[in-house]
């Protein structure tokens, strides 16, 4: 199957080969923070509104840190459980049950991006309603001493893919890179729990309105403050406890006699003496950057971190879109000059470079020697909306023991799995840029 160009990819269910939409009619979050993890059930309700039996594909976002834990189809009053399968086999046994008009349920991750999977539903009655339960957990990640955060992906933007990349053939191309649905309608509900590990200072989200009952010093619910929210970016939910956690250990028993165990603890190190430094900034300029105000973020976060440049260090600026182009021929020592030069040149940036083809100027970077006696760190600054991550990964992979890359997403709805993933390949930090968030905090 090959993509199709009219591909809303917001979390949807369309008929296969026609891309007709079959009609969302409610989405339910429900969340369950437990110490260091969250448990998530999204619900999400289906009805087909047409005059036959459809075959329809179901695309939802997924965070790349998360493991799916549970899969339920309620459909035409049946319940349907999962089953793990290896992929070959699960596609045959999908294929199979449609050639006998059976019903059959497909659930893979999306051969384009590690955050998102595409369920098929081999068979929904005309006048029938589809809810598909996914559940999921994932650990928390930390912000500060005595402050985590959960993100529960809502929305899902589009990967640019370059043109020499194909599609795989699979029933994931049903669901490739495409246009992007920005008048989303849908609306979500939430509910959600705390157990924390510590007496509970706040329960806050950056990102959405939220209102949160105590119910004793280590426990809580929250829901947002609106009956529904629109699906139009990604939850975050901040937990701020009162106390710093050094160690902690939970217990579960995950089937009759048998037990797992979390081990959480704060390792200490001791400070390294300031190495020296040549230090490249790769901006994303794309079109798609000239949204939600991300080329004016990167801009800002730009200029603050030329700013913070050590003395003696080397530095560059690549801006990329379908093609990239740099400051400097190579490397330049930091002085007052070539601090000028790079502010004019980060004052003229412009999200008007086409695709999101970030391996080139990587390469570029890569094929030259790094400045003797120095470390090499790349900061990369992107939307993160790229589909060829296997090329990317294995470039930085092979280039990762003399450059080290830090990647900040930017906008809304960033792909973390590109920006989590290039960062701990590239032995370095990855950090999404909020909405209203403080980047000097963040980049200072």
């Amino acid at each position: 199957m090959m993509p199709n160009p009219d591909w809303h990819p917001i979390c949807t269910l369309m008929q296969v080969f026609t891309n007709i939409r079959i009609p969302l009619t409610g989405v339910d979050y429900g969340v369950d923070i437990k110490s260091f993890a969250g448990h998530v059930t999204v619900n999400q309700t289906y009805k087909n509104t047409g005059y036959e039996d459809i075959e329809a594909v179901y695309k939802f976002p997924m965070n790349d840190q998360a493991s799916i834990v549970g899969l339920t189809v309620y459909i035409d009053n049946r319940t349907i459980k999962s089953e793990f399968k290896k992929k070959a086999a699960a596609f045959a046994t999908y294929t199979n049950a449609l050639a006998n008009n059976d019903g059959a349920y497909l659930l893979e991750q999306s051969d384009h991006n590690d955050d998102s999977f595409v369920m098929s539903v081999g068979r929904l009655p005309r006048g029938k309603e589809c809810m598909v339960s996914i559940s999921y957990v994932s650990t928390l990640e930390s912000v500060t001493e005595t402050k985590m955060r959960l993100t529960v992906p809502m929305a899902l933007a589009p990967r640019y893919t370059p043109s020499r990349q194909g599609s795989s053939g699979t029933v994931g191309d049903i669901a490739a890179p495409g246009k992007f649905e920005t008048s989303v309608t849908y609306s979500a509900t939430l509910t959600g729990h705390v157990a924390a590990v510590a007496p509970i200072e706040s329960i806050s989200s950056p990102t959405h309105p939220v209102s949160a009952i105590m119910g004793g010093p280590k426990e809580a619910s929250f829901k947002f403050s609106k009956t529904q929210e629109p699906l139009d970016r990604d939850l975050v939910i901040e937990l701020e406890i009162k106390q710093n956690p050094q160690q902690h250990v939970e217990v579960e028993e995950s089937s009759p006699g048998k037990y797992v165990a979390m081990l959480s603890f704060v390792p200490q190190f001791k400070a390294s003496a300031q190495a020296k430094t040549e230090i490249i900034f790769v901006v994303d300029c794309s079109g798609s950057m000239d949204s939600e105000g991300k080329i004016e973020d990167a801009r800002r976060a730009l200029q603050i971190a030329l700013r913070g440049i050590p003395k003696e260090s080397y530095f560059n600026i690549f801006l990329f879109g379908s093609d990239f182009k740099s400051l400097f021929p190579a490397s330049q020592l930091y002085t007052e000059r070539t601090f000028a030069d790079a502010k004019t040149f980060a004052d003229g940036m412009s999200a008007n470079m086409g695709g999101t083809e970030i391996l080139e100027p990587l390469k570029a970077i890569f094929s030259t020697s790094k400045q003797e006696g120095f470390t090499r760190q790349v900061f990369v600054l992107t939307d993160g909306e790229v589909s060829n991550t296997d090329e990317v990964t294995a470039l930085v992979r092979a280039n990762a023991q003399n450059t080290r890359l830090f990647l900040f997403g930017l906008g809304r709805n960033s792909s973390r799995s590109f920006v989590n993933g290039i960062a701990a390949t590239g032995n370095g930090r990855a950090e999404i840029i909020k909405d209203g968030q403080d980047l000097e905090n963040v980049i200072g």
